[in-house]
């Protein structure tokens, strides 16, 4: 991610804050969150104790992680993020390798 200069200067313009594990990296607008991706229920308590979910707009950016996880569990993590009422009304969600 910081290796990219477009996705470094684009999500990262804002002030770095200190971060410690699920965060890996944390800025005012940018949140790089690992965590295990069918356990919905800890990602959305992570999501709304880092940001006022209805007034952000959300980007989820899965890379290829969920071509690996059961057909059941990536299903419901699709079905559970458009579900976010973010400040867009329609959550983006990224499902490429992000280089």
């Amino acid at each position: 991610m910081l290796s990219n200069g477009l996705l470094r200067d684009a999500l990262l313009k804002t002030k770095l804050r200190h971060a410690k594990q699920p965060v890996y990296l944390r800025s005012d607008k940018y949140m790089a969150l690992g965590c295990d991706l069918k356990d919905l229920v800890t990602l959305e308590r992570l999501l709304r104790a880092e940001f006022d979910v209805p007034s952000s707009s959300i980007l989820f950016v899965a890379e290829v992680s969920i071509t690996y996880m059961p057909l059941n569990d990536s299903d419901a993590l699709i079905r559970w993020a458009s579900t976010i009422e973010d400040g867009s009304r329609t959550p983006q969600i990224l499902l490429k390798v992000v280089c």
